[in-house]
């Protein structure tokens, strides 16, 4: 059983996410991972870990997306609705 504690070394984030050290490092240089400088050191706090997986969890796969355009397409396609129409009503709501 994994010891998880509070604040966490890039070794025990990897062993916790079950990565290699090295992929750790990389992500949370590349702002792929949260993470805290603290001198030289990063350290990772578990319950901030915990909520990013949550919510990067929650985002779509390239699965969904091709799904959710093919829909619109098609929806827009029945509906009559030119695509540039959409881009003007997505940037009029955008910035109200």
């Amino acid at each position: 059983m994994i010891q998880v504690q509070e604040v966490m070394t890039a070794e025990q984030l990897a062993k916790y996410l079950q990565l290699d050290e090295q992929t750790v490092y990389r992500k949370a240089r590349a702002g792929q991972i949260p993470a805290v400088h603290i001198g030289k050191t990063l350290r990772f706090k578990k319950e901030v870990i915990d909520d990013w997986l949550r919510i990067s969890s929650l985002r779509w796969t390239a699965k969904k997306r091709a799904s959710l355009r093919s829909w619109a397409e098609e929806f827009a396609k029945e509906k009559g609705i030119k695509e540039e129409d959409l881009e003007k009503a997505i940037t009029k709501r955008r910035y109200h």
